[in-house]
């Protein structure tokens, strides 16, 4: 069985609290497989690969309390992107983003969009294919 491999990488933004980067990141490195920080200044980014999120937590919810700590630090005024790519050998493609405000969380999967779109094109609602094999 081949091994899922990921990139993740988030877009430059603002938090609101500059005292709770560093803990944050503290926390998000214990609980990932390889995380980086690439913030500069006012401006906070991260990415790495593997997975990328929090350690079990008690309802081991991971991925909704990582979406959860990132809203509490996100400003008003601008959103967190995080962009993942990844791959099980020629099993499978995966590419898709997380869009999180301080009000909402919205991920888009590039898979679902590209066959959306040929829906659309081809004028059949009910065309479907397979991606993965």
């Amino acid at each position: 069985m081949a091994n899922y491999n990921s990139w993740i990488r988030t877009n430059y933004f603002e938090i609101e609290d500059e005292s709770k980067w560093a803990p944050f990141m503290e926390k998000l490195k214990k609980g990932s497989d390889d995380i980086e920080d690439f913030s500069e200044g006012r401006q906070h980014a991260f990415g790495g690969t593997g997975y990328i999120g929090f350690k079990i937590t008690k309802d081991n919810n991971t991925d909704k309390a990582f979406q959860n700590a990132l809203q509490d630090l996100v400003a008003e005024d601008d959103a967190v992107i995080i962009e993942e790519v990844g791959h099980e050998k020629l099993n499978y493609l995966a590419a898709g983003a997380t869009v999180i405000t301080k009000h909402s969380v919205k991920t888009i999967d590039l898979s679902e969009m590209v066959k959306d779109t040929a829906r659309k094109l081809l004028d059949d609602i009910d065309w479907d294919t397979q991606l993965d094999y």
